[in-house]
């Protein structure tokens, strides 16, 4: 038995989530948009600590002409990753070291960009301290390190709740209870507390909400919450942690910190203004907006752009719409409820976006000024990062740089995992285009599953799937159990109609099948 395996009670959290924050596809806009160079990580090195189910990690490194190295703490999951990878034919630099190890390997290159994303807080205080050993010795000069993790504002309420279950956990479970069984047990536990209406239940209204969600993710949350290792950290905190691996902060990584017209009143916004730059700005945005977790990128001497070397590196890359475009409402839900986008400036960008293919922003601007006059570079340019930054696109590669063998791998790794996916899982595929992994809906993902193994598949082969599974017991469209045989066969119908004109033309377009 490894030492990782030894030394954690669950997976960490890495094991159940993917995002798209350490593409360096992202990582490139994210940094112009914030006004900084960016390095040239196709020709470098890259290291993701903590690659969880592998997915994220064969995409970069399908995608990607940069050498990717990952280290990921459970033996198991690199197993899996490399089995699928193997089938796949795709090569990974993979390996299982404890990090003590790993830190100290004599043929460790230097690197553009190491991350760390929902790891830090799992893990010892001594690793930790690794991790900074690490980037001090092998971040190049201008090198990113990307790292998230559990935010004291926002998680200090609940460590009170965490250290309650964890010492239920701990006494009264063995290693032969299910993970399920574990979070219903200290659900069943927590809920008559409430009901008690204790003062710190009343001071947390959400309290309630963090629990009912357990019960959907229970290895999530259990990964998450009774670790080994559970760590809050404040900005600062880390901030001055990485100031002897001479890292600068830069910005955070999550598009919502970005959005504050969206998320914050005009009031916290001027208040603000005048702190921006500073780790005192950093403290007091995780304030108004209640901050759970951080996502925030360092650089080892970031180089600020000037205006002309911005608006050409901007304007050189591409977006694309992972929405439908006949659903958008030109409203965002914020932290003080929906905000409703000026129509005038977003409906010329969702007409041209609304086919779902990759564009150059440079050409977008270019089109919508040639014909609006009254519409202003700059706002355009505020609009595009908001669509980015709320998800409703996403970054996306030039179509010449996808290398058909990328094709290829991205193709039989997705019809691998399609195939092989079960219903505990959360299910991510890669797609090409954004250089990232895709979260899909469990009910897509068993559409695609019957979609790809029936040749001719008609809408009929669909609607007949989704009604054995529902038969079968495997999916449920009948939830409520209020709905008759003859309402549950028009809500499958429905659903296949959808997945048919929306969702699969998209993951299409995507390059996801």
């Amino acid at each position: 038995m490894s030492k990782w395996t030894q030394e954690f009670k669950y997976n960490l959290p890495r094991a159940y989530v993917e995002n798209n924050e350490t593409s360096p596809l992202y990582l490139r806009y994210l940094l112009t948009s914030k006004g900084f160079a960016c390095p040239d990580f196709s020709q470098g090195n890259c290291l993701e600590i903590g690659t969880g189910n592998g997915v994220g990690f064969s995409v970069k490194t399908m995608c990607s002409t940069a050498h990717w190295k990952g280290l990921e703490f459970n033996p198991t999951l690199v197993n899996k990753t490399l089995r699928r990878a193997k089938q796949c034919h795709i090569k990974l630099d993979l390996t299982s070291d404890d990090l003590a190890s790993f830190v100290k390997r004599p043929d460790l290159p230097k690197f553009d960009l190491i991350c760390v994303d929902f790891v830090w807080s799992w893990i010892s205080k001594e690793d930790q301290e690794l991790i900074i050993d690490l980037v001090k010795n092998n971040l190049n000069e201008g090198g990113v390190f990307y790292v998230s993790y559990n935010c004291t504002t926002g998680m200090t309420n609940f460590e009170s709740v965490r250290d309650l279950m964890k010492l239920y956990d701990t006494n009264k479970h063995n290693n032969s209870v299910s993970n399920k069984d574990k979070v219903l047990s200290i659900s069943k536990f927590l809920y008559p507390i409430m009901e008690l209406n204790p003062c710190y239940v009343i001071a947390q209204p959400d309290f309630a909400q963090r629990i009912q969600q357990a019960c959907f993710a229970p290895d999530q949350f259990l990964s998450e919450n009774i670790n080994t290792y559970w760590h809050m950290e404040h900005f600062s905190e880390l901030a001055k942690r990485l100031d002897r691996a001479d890292m600068g902060f830069v910005c955070s990584a999550n598009g919502a910190d970005h959005l504050d017209h969206i998320n914050l009143t005009q009031e916290q916004i001027e208040f603000l203004q005048p702190l921006l730059g500073t780790s005192l700005y950093e403290e007091c945005h995780d304030f108004m907006v209640d901050q759970r977790y951080r996502y925030d990128v360092f650089i080892k001497g970031a180089v600020p752009l000037n205006t002309n070397e911005f608006l050409d590196e901007f304007a050189s890359q591409n977006i694309v719409m992972i929405t439908n475009a006949a659903n958008f409402d030109y409203k965002l839900a914020g932290n003080n409820g929906e905000v409703e986008l000026p129509r005038e400036l977003y409906e010329p960008l969702i007409a041209l976006l609304s086919d779902n293919q990759s564009h150059n922003i440079g050409m977008l601007i270019n089109t919508i000024l040639s014909e609006r006059s009254d519409i202003e570079t700059s706002d355009l340019i505020a609009a595009i990062n908001t669509l980015v930054f709320s998800g409703i696109c996403s970054v996306a590669a030039h179509n010449e740089e996808i290398s058909p063998e990328c094709l290829e791998q991205n193709l039989r790794m997705n019809l691998n995992i399609i195939n092989s996916f079960s219903d505990n899982d959360n299910i991510f595929v890669g797609s090409p285009l954004l250089q990232s992994p895709v979260a899909l809906p469990a009910i897509d993902a068993h559409m695609l599953r019957i979609f790809v193994n029936t040749p001719d598949c008609t809408d009929l082969h669909l609607v007949e799937g989704l009604l054995q599974l529902c038969v079968s017991g495997q999916i449920s469209l009948n939830s409520d159990g209020q709905l008759n045989d003859e309402q549950i066969i028009k809500a499958t119908t429905e659903c296949v109609a959808a997945f048919l004109s929306q969702s699969l033309p998209l993951y299409s377009k995507l390059l996801i099948v």
